[in-house]
């Protein structure tokens, strides 16, 4: 999974971060943009999972169950 570095320091500053903290910490806030990302993925692929071997005749919709 990419996750570019531009997007990544716009994310903190938008969350209030320094800039002085960014060009200190780079490395670990990449780390964690990426480990909340793949977490993420993951959750989405277990819900899709989870969609598809339903046997429910009444299911619903798989945007639906993503947009939760």
């Amino acid at each position: 999974m990419q996750l570019p570095t531009a997007a990544i320091r716009q994310y903190a500053r938008d969350a209030g971060l320094s800039d002085a903290f960014l060009v200190q910490h780079q490395d670990l806030l990449e780390a964690f943009a990426l480990r909340v990302a793949s977490g993420q993925r993951k959750k989405d692929q277990q819900r899709i999972r989870a969609w598809y071997f339903d046997s429910n005749p009444t299911k619903c919709q798989l945007f639906e169950i993503l947009e939760e």
